[in-house]
């Protein structure tokens, strides 16, 4: 029998790296194409895009788990959305009409409206964010806005630009932007803050390098709208993809 204990070793004992080691990552929540539960993305729309029509193309879309853009659905699960508007409600209600040969039946648009709730902010003055004695702080209307989403809370929400998210002051939007991915942790949704694509806007450059997920329309002749993507930080780069 060996005079060495069971405990010694000849060789240093091996590292229990196991422990080291980071959990496996849960597998990532796409509400669109590279756009990933509880981040915040950008969809600038170019000259002449109809970015409210798209916009509610994918809300429905999300609100029904199918594809209205005729793309495949394999990558969209059914749930809720929520569209703020900022378009007066007569053009609002316009384009509805043209989103109604989009779907199969009446049962399934009843299905979506059901699904999608579009909030009108035409003459609001709706801002995120507001002066205060403490500093800028988020204003009653986002928190009053936030509560009602959290007692149900939507999938996706599609925002028109705000008035504190068009200026030149990059402290307060990019402390803005941070209110926003705040709340989309907290409700386990993503956002799409809608914009014209305009190159010399220093408030669009600094959405854009604060965004993981960064999209262009463009008007597509006889197609629609085309949206390309120019940033997915959670995936590989999409193809583009058509709308009416």
């Amino acid at each position: 029998m060996s005079d060495i204990d069971s405990d010694d070793h000849l060789f240093p004992r091996p590292l229990g790296t196991r422990r080291a080691m980071p959990p496996p990552s849960p597998e990532l929540d796409f509400i669109l194409p590279g756009l990933v539960k509880g981040s915040c993305g950008v969809l600038k729309a170019a000259k002449g895009a109809d970015a409210p029509i798209v916009a509610l193309t994918i809300a429905y879309s999300v609100g029904l788990g199918r594809d209205l853009g005729g793309g495949a659905d394999d990558y969209l699960t059914a749930g809720r959305c929520v569209y703020l508007s900022q378009e007066p409600t007569v053009l609002l209600l316009a384009r509805f009409a043209k989103l109604r040969d989009l779907f199969t039946d009446a049962e399934e648009a009843a299905r979506a409206a059901a699904n999608v709730e579009i909030l009108p902010l035409y003459g609001s003055s709706f801002m995120i964010m507001e002066d205060t004695l403490d500093g800028p702080l988020p204003t009653a209307m986002w928190r009053s806005l936030v509560e009602a989403f959290a007692a149900n809370p939507p999938r996706l929400v599609i925002m028109d630009m705000p008035m504190d998210l068009t200026g030149s002051d990059r402290n307060r939007m990019d402390l803005t932007l941070s209110v926003i991915e705040q709340t989309c942790i907290r409700l386990r949704c993503a956002f799409i803050l809608v914009t014209r694509d305009d190159p010399a806007g220093a408030s669009l450059a600094a959405l854009e390098d604060g965004s993981p997920w960064v999209t262009r329309l463009v008007p597509d002749g006889e197609h629609g709208h085309r949206l390309d993507f120019e940033r997915t930080n959670y995936a590989e780069t999409p193809r583009p993809h058509w709308y009416p």
